[in-house]
């Protein structure tokens, strides 16, 4: 992963920031839940906390998914719904990732 470089070669931030990312699933549940409540103001909330790690951990297209549902909150629920299945497929992919680096390095 490019993210390695991008902490400076440093395994210890990189380790930390892998870890810290597991926390993700419990943001996606966050965003779900408010989806399924249409909570127009927790729905922009929860998609920006999501983007903020994402963006932080170099998961682009997580980052780029969270922020769409961040800025059209207040559109169809179906479309919102759509970007939500997105974001948790998504993030079955890059967790496989994460898991991979992790236990290389552990």
């Amino acid at each position: 992963m490019n993210f390695y470089i991008d902490m400076g070669n440093n395994i210890s931030l990189y380790t930390n920031s892998l870890i810290i990312s597991k926390n993700m699933p419990q943001r996606i549940k966050i965003l779900e839940s408010v989806i399924q409540e249409n909570n127009e103001d927790e729905i922009k909330r929860a998609a920006h906390s999501i983007k903020g790690t994402a963006l932080m951990l170099s998961f682009v297209e997580l980052a780029r998914l969270a922020s769409l549902i961040e800025e059209n909150a207040n559109t169809d629920p179906k479309a919102i719904r759509t970007l939500y299945d997105q974001i948790a497929s998504e993030w079955k992919i890059v967790e496989q990732i994460v898991d991979k680096e992790l236990s290389s390095i552990t």
